[in-house]
Formats: C-alpha cells, structure tokens, sequence
C-alpha cells in the first residue's frame, strides 16, 4: 500500500507472489488484480483492499499479464 502524495510504503501485503509484475484494481477499487510470474508457476493474485489481504489466486496457462488488461464491469 503507498501513498501516492508521499511515495512512502504504508503496509507490505503478504503472500502476494514471487515476481508480482502488474496491478489492475477494479473501478470501485474494492480489488487489485496482481499478475505473478512466479518460477514453478503463474497466477494472478486477488487482493481485497478492505482488508489488504490475497483473498484469492487465479492460476494461468501462460503469461498473466494479458488477463488484467481486460475492463471488468
């Protein structure tokens, strides 16, 4: 979590991935999608920002990165 005014870290959320490359939140922003190239395997990690915490991993067949660039509504 950072605050964009400051570019300061406020809060590590853990168990997000290995590699975590891209973010794509939700327009409500109630969750950030997190492309993982991770070296056994990729996902995409859901986070809740309710409660900054992965509430969910997507597994891939393939590059992640193509999954978040699609508008979810």
């Amino acid at each position: 979590v950072v605050d964009s005014k400051t570019n300061t870290i406020l809060q590590k959320i853990p168990d997000v991935g290995q590699h975590p490359i891209q973010l794509k939140a939700l327009p409500d922003r109630s969750k950030i999608y997190v492309d993982n190239f991770g070296l056994a395997k990729m996902e995409i990690a859901v986070i809740d920002t309710n409660s900054n915490r992965v509430t969910k991993r997507i597994q891939t067949f393939g590059a992640p990165y193509a999954t978040t660039t699609l508008d979810r509504k």
